[in-house]
């Protein structure tokens, strides 16, 4: 395989950094643990309106909670990967637009509700 930037052959990753790579991903997941749990919680209460008690929802708020914790979850990943040097730089490309689409496809059901669209028509 070609890489993108070097132009030169990649190597296949080791032993060693893979398992680096694993290291950092557990250790970045731990540092992002209870950033992603408030995160996710100002999404639920986004969408739903309800706290201790219950309002009208709001779900672009929703929207910008569930996208920090997609970001926040998608740091672990990235930073193994980087650590193992497995990421060229179309994976690079992959890695960084993987989350917005997820992130497009879970999210349009619920913000374009009134269209009539979405990612299933049942939502």
């Amino acid at each position: 395989m070609i890489s993108d930037v070097e132009g030169v052959p990649t190597q296949k990753a080791s032993g060693k950094r893979r398992l680096a790579g694993w290291g950092v991903g557990v250790g970045a997941l731990a540092v992002v643990a209870l950033p992603v749990g408030l995160a996710a919680f100002g999404a639920m209460i986004g969408f739903s309106g309800c706290f201790l008690t219950c309002s009208e929802p709001e779900p672009l708020i929703g929207a910008f909670w569930a996208g920090v914790a997609l970001y926040l979850l998608a740091v672990p990943v990235v930073a193994g990967l980087v650590t193992a040097r497995v990421l060229t730089a179309l994976g690079w490309r992959i890695a960084l637009a993987l989350p917005a689409v997820l992130l497009g496809f879970l999210l349009a059901p619920r913000l374009l509700p009134d269209m009539g669209w979405g990612l299933f028509g049942w939502m």
